[in-house]
């Protein structure tokens, strides 16, 4: 029996039960009195520039549900939150939750993180989201440096020039095309020194296809050392000894 036949087989049965599919609908995504509520997404992340507000979307099943009060489990200083109930447009299922950023307090290498619950005596249905993280930090301006650096890698086992851009208001590099093509690799660096390699994309293994590293390291006189390790998701090739030079702009 072919694919096609099984799949028009089993398409053809659905129809048959149109009933229950939407009785099982009604059961796994609404409430029996419609009164769900829900954050859009477990996460978010936001850059502000001059705008001091984020606005957290929250929703609603139905009318039904008037307000909706959202709680700071753990928000950041330079953050607040004006008021925790959120009401709603006539009609609308989606509300707005408003964070104020203090800009005056927000430096542009810090992240400032608030954890968001509904509170009790709203209803968040089994697939409902009850809890967000967002994470919001300084918008950063960009210019590419006039001179190139100078990369010397253990893993590739040489040194090469590469362009870079460096953020205006801090110690944050992109490495353009740094072992490939198309795939830059972002550098942080705090006030301290320290520098940090998110996970990131890197180059592209030939069995293994696209390989991350990660990694940290320190600044020191112009020059940032690493310890960056390169990974698939099958597993690690090992970390490596990389660095690169900061040309004067």
């Amino acid at each position: 029996m072919n694919k096609i036949y099984i799949l028009t087989a089993i398409f053809s049965l659905s129809l048959l039960f149109p009933a229950c599919n939407q009785d099982n609908i009604r059961e796994v995504y609404e409430s029996e009195n419609l009164n769900y509520v829900s954050f859009g997404n477990k996460t978010l992340i936001v850059e502000v520039n001059t705008d001091n507000i984020v606005s957290v979307p929250v929703y609603r099943e139905s009318t039904s549900v008037n307000t909706v009060k959202v709680t700071p489990v753990k928000i950041s200083d330079a953050l607040s939150i004006p008021s925790q109930t959120i009401s709603f447009a006539d009609g609308s299922k989606e509300g707005v939750l408003q964070i104020v950023c203090d800009l005056e307090n927000m430096d542009f290498v810090s992240k400032y993180t608030a954890k968001l619950s509904i509170a009790e005596g709203n209803v968040v249905g089994t697939h409902g989201i009850g809890e967000m993280d967002v994470t919001i930090s300084r918008k950063l301006s960009w210019t590419t440096l006039t001179q190139p650096s100078i990369f010397t890698s253990e893993a590739f086992g040489g040194e090469w020039e590469v362009e870079i851009v460096k953020a205006d208001q801090a110690n944050f590099f992109i490495l353009k095309n740094l072992y490939e093509e198309n795939l830059d690799v972002r550098v942080d660096v705090d006030n301290t020194g320290k520098a940090t390699v998110a996970s990131q994309k890197a180059w592209t293994h030939a069995t293994y296809g696209y390989v991350s590293v990660r990694g940290s390291g320190i600044m020191q006189d112009g020059v940032v050392y690493m310890d960056l390790e390169h990974y698939v998701s099958a597993g690690s090739f090992g970390s490596f000894a990389e660095s690169f030079t900061i040309p004067a702009n």
